[in-house]
């Protein structure tokens, strides 16, 4: 059994209430439900929140809300992965689940066809798969600015050519697939046991400034003509 599970706590700071501001024409954690339903991959979806007015937002959706999540477990210093397996403890023994594929509820521009290569990857040789995307520009000729100046990561890398440069990647922020055993055990982070699907930069839109949202809003726009 293969259930989907969105993070969405309230008190978003950079965008007033952003799990359940409305996008285009719903909450934006309808959007993102409403996209996971039409997959038709998981045999259940749920929300954590702490917030009982994204609970109900969530379940009019089409997600079930088991409880309000823990205020500890609802600060900007709590991770995905305690968030996650705060809910494997609480439901494993009700709710009978083998994987769990972690969603954010900003993740508009998520697709079957990715959701479904993670699942293959995850279940044939790795511990845990998530989508990242390709960065349009060596990362090792970037720099820093300090009162106007600039100061290069690398300064040996000045001269390089950018073809020169191997690709880099970043987390996608969109979905983060593993087995409710391994979510428990903590110890998520990008080494070799991790694998990756790529996504088309299209496809990808991180959601933590206004700016943000508006360019969000006409990309998907966009992809729905």
């Amino acid at each position: 059994m293969k259930i989907a599970l969105i993070l969405a706590r309230s008190r978003s700071k950079r965008i007033k209430n952003k799990n359940i501001k409305v996008f285009i024409n719903k909450p934006i954690i309808s959007v993102t439900i409403g996209l996971l339903k039409k997959t038709k991959i998981f045999d259940k979806i749920y929300v954590s929140t702490d917030s009982n007015k994204i609970a109900k937002i969530s379940k009019q959706s089409g997600a079930e809300v088991p409880f309000l999540r823990n205020k500890k477990y609802a600060s900007d210093t709590a991770t995905t992965n305690q968030v996650v397996t705060d809910f494997v403890k609480k439901t494993e023994k009700e709710i009978d689940y083998k994987y769990v594929c972690c969603v954010y509820p900003t993740s508009v521009f998520i697709k079957k066809k990715y959701l479904i290569e993670g699942y293959r990857l995850l279940s044939k040789k790795f511990n845990f798969v998530f989508a990242a995307t390709r960065y349009s520009y060596p990362i090792q000729r970037s720099f820093f600015v300090k009162n106007k100046r600039a100061k290069m990561l690398n300064a040996k890398s000045f001269e390089k050519k950018t073809q020169d440069f191997r690709d880099t990647y970043h987390d996608a922020a969109q979905f983060y697939w593993a087995k409710k055993e391994v979510w428990k055990k903590k110890k998520f982070h990008f080494d070799n046991n991790c694998g990756v699907v790529e996504l088309p930069s299209n496809s990808v839109q991180d959601i933590d400034n206004i700016l943000d949202w508006k360019s969000a809003i006409i990309k998907f726009r966009q992809q729905k003509k």
